[in-house]
C-alpha cells in the first residue's frame, strides 16, 4: 500500500496537471448534476439546544433525579492537567463538554481512561447530549467505548460539532443519533482546521434531515479520515416537491475543498433519501479529494444516485484501490463502485448486485456495473456482482459516458434487461475491456442490434487466464510507460500517467479462476 504522502502528492499532481475533457453538472430538476451547494439543509454552526450536556432541561427535571441517577464514582471532576483533561465517567464527560460549549478554554485537550456507559445522563427520558461544539484540541479515546449515546437535536446532531483537531481511537457503541432539521453524524459534523478522525468505529442508527454520515457529515479541505469503521443505520436526505435534497454515507457523508478518506469500512445500511448515497462518500464536491483503500459491506439504496462508495465524485476527486460487496438499489442512477463519477475511477472491484426498479425516465446503471456516467477514465476495474434494470432504463454497460477512456475492465455477472433500450455504446473510448459471453437476459423478442459482440469473450477465456493475461500485459505496459504497448489507449494513458505517480494493481488467478486483484 502506497504511503499516505505519496497518495496526496498524487493527487496535487494531478490536479495541477489536469488537461482531461471535464464538465460539471449542477442541476436539481431531473438531470444529471453536481448536486446542489450549501444550503439545502443546516450547517455546522447549528448546534441545537444550549443546556447543560445530558439533563432532564428540556422536561424542567433535575439533572440525576428519579431513575438513572449517577452512582458515588460519577462525583467530583477531572481538573485538566497540561491542557488535558482525564474522563473517566458520563458526568465528567458532561462537565467537559460544558467547559468547550461555554467558551472556557476550547483549545482543551481529552483522554479517556475508562469505558463510559451515557445512560445515566442522557435518553429518551433523560434528555439529548448536547453537541461539543467548536473544539480545536484533540479527543483520545485511548481504546475505550462510549455507550448509549442519545443525541436528538432539531439541527446539528453528533458527539462533535465543529471541530479542528482530532478524535482518534473511539468506539461510540449503540448510539442513538437524529437531527429533525439539519445534519447528523456519529462523531463530527465539521471537521476543518486539518482536524483527523482515526482508528474509530460507530454502531446504532444515525438520522438527518439534510445530510448523514455515520463518521463525519462535512469534511473541509487539509483533512483526513483514516482506518474509520461504521457499523450504523445510517439514513439521510429528503425530498421538497420534486427536488431531491442531502446525502448519505457510511463514512463521510459531504467531503470537499480536499482530503483524504482511506481505509475505511462500512458495515451498515445506507438510506438515501436526498441527493446521493453511498457506503463511504456521499457527495464530493470541489477540491481534490482522494477516496482509497475503502470496502463497503452495506447495502447502499434510495435517492437519486447511489454508489457501493460514492453516490458522486467530483471532477478532482479520485477512486482508488476501493471494494463494493453490497447490494446497491432503488435509486434513479446507480453504480457498484460510484453513481456518477467526475473524475477518474481506477483499480477498483465491485461484487454487489446493482437493480433499477422500473421508471418512466431515462436513466440506469452504468459502466461496466462501474458508474452509471465517467467523465475522464474507468480504468483497471471491475465487476462480479449481477445488473438487473426495470423499464425504460438504460444500461449503458458497455459505454455512454461523454469523452471518458475505459480500460482494463471487465463484467462477469449477469446482466438482466426488462426494458426496451438495451445497450447503447457510444460516446467514449473502449480498450481491453471484456464482458461474459452469455450474460445477458433479455425479454423474448428483444431487440439486440445494439450489442457490440466483440466486447464478449467465452467463460473459459476468464476463468482459464486468458483474459487475467490480457489484463496483466496491459497493467505492465502502464506502469512501465510502454504506452505504444496500449493501442488505442495510448494517448489517454500517457497523458493520465504524466498527472501523478499512478500504477495500476495487478491481477492474479482467484480461488474460481477468475481474475481479481493480488491485494484483494
Amino acid at each position: 500500500m502506497k504511503s499516505l504522502k505519496k497518495a496526496v502528492s498524487a493527487v496535487l499532481a494531478l490536479v495541477l496537471a489536469l488537461s482531461l475533457a471535464a464538465c460539471g453538472w449542477g442541476k436539481e430538476d431531473g438531470s444529471f448534476g453536481m448536486g446542489q451547494k450549501e444550503g439545502e439543509g443546516q450547517t455546522s454552526s447549528e448546534a441545537g439546544n444550549r443546556g447543560s450536556a445530558g439533563t432532564k432541561e428540556a422536561s424542567g427535571e433535575k439533572a440525576g433525579s428519579d431513575e438513572g441517577q449517577p452512582s458515588d464514582k460519577d462525583a467530583g471532576t477531572s481538573q485538566p492537567k497540561d491542557g488535558v483533561v482525564h474522563i473517566k465517567t458520563a458526568r465528567q464527560l458532561v462537565e467537559f463538554a460544558d467547559t468547550i460549549n461555554n467558551g472556557e478554554d476550547k483549545a482543551l485537550s481529552a483522554v479517556l481512561d475508562e469505558d463510559i456507559d451515557m445512560s445515566s445522563v442522557c435518553g429518551a427520558s433523560l434528555g439529548s447530549w448536547i453537541p461539543i461544539k467548536g473544539m480545536t484540541g484533540d479527543f483520545d479515546g485511548g481504546g475505550h467505548t462510549i455507550s448509549n449515546l442519545y443525541c436528538v437535536q432539531e439541527k446539528s446532531a453528533a458527539m462533535f460539532v465543529e471541530h479542528k483537531g482530532s478524535v482518534k481511537n473511539l468506539t461510540l457503541m449503540n448510539a442513538v443519533i437524529e437531527s429533525t432539521g439539519g445534519s447528523a453524524a456519529g462523531l463530527v459534523i465539521s471537521l476543518s482546521g486539518g482536524g483527523a478522525i482515526e482508528n474509530c468505529q460507530v454502531s446504532g442508527s444515525i438520522k438527518g434531515y439534510s445530510r448523514a454520515g455515520g463518521i463525519v457529515t462535512d469534511t473541509y479541505k487539509e483533512t483526513i479520515v483514516l482506518k474509520c469503521v461504521n457499523e450504523a443505520r445510517v439514513e439521510g436526505g429528503h425530498m421538497e416537491g420534486t427536488k431531491y435534497k442531502g446525502n448519505a454515507a457510511g463514512i463521510a457523508s459531504w467531503p470537499r475543498m480536499g482530503g483524504q478518506i482511506q481505509e475505511c469500512v462500512n458495515r451498515g445500511e445506507i438510506i438515501g433519501a436526498g441527493y446521493d448515497a453511498g457506503g463511504i462518500v456521499g457527495s464530493c464536491e470541489e477540491g481534490i479529494i482522494l477516496i482509497e483503500d475503502c470496502v463497503n459491506e452495506g447495502d447502499v439504496h434510495g435517492g437519486y444516485r447511489a454508489g457501493g462508495i460514492a453516490g458522486l465524485t467530483g471532477e478532482n476527486t479520485v477512486t482508488n484501490r476501493c471494494v463494493n460487496k453490497g447490494r446497491v438499489y432503488e435509486a434513479k442512477i446507480v453504480g457498484g463502485i460510484v453513481g456518477a463519477c467526475n473524475h477518474v475511477i481506477l483499480n477498483c472491484a465491485n461484487h454487489g448486485n446493482l437493480e433499477v426498479a422500473d421508471t418512466e425516465e431515462y436513466f440506469g446503471v452504468g459502466i461496466f456495473g462501474i458508474s452509471k456516467e465517467s467523465l475522464n477514465g474507468m480504468v483497471n476495474c471491475y465487476s462480479t456482482g449481477s445488473v438487473t434494470c426495470g423499464k425504460n432504463a438504460n444500461v449503458a454497460v458497455f459505454g455512454y459516458s461523454g469523452s471518458a477512456m475505459c480500460m482494463n475492465l471487465y463484467s462477469y455477472g449477469n446482466v438482466t434487461i426488462n426494458a426496451d433500450k438495451g445497450l447503447l455504446p457510444k460516446d467514449c473510448g473502449l480498450w481491453n475491456v471484456w464482458a461474459r459471453e452469455g450474460c445477458v437476459i433479455t425479454p423474448e423478442g428483444f431487440d439486440q442490434k445494439n450489442i457490440q459482440i466483440e466486447y464478449f469473450r467465452a467463460e473459459a477465456d476468464f476463468s482459464g487466464g486468458a483474459v487475467l493475461e490480457e489484463l496483466n500485459s496491459a497493467v505492465e505496459s502502464f506502469n512501465n510507460d510502454k504506452f505504444e504497448d496500449l493501442q488505442d489507449a495510448a494517448s489517454f494513458a500517457k497523458k493520465f500517467k504524466g498527472q501523478g505517480e499512478f500504477e495500476l494493481s495487478k491481477w492474479v488467478a482467484g480461488p474460481d479462476g477468475l481474475p481479481q486483484f493480488e491485494w484483494e
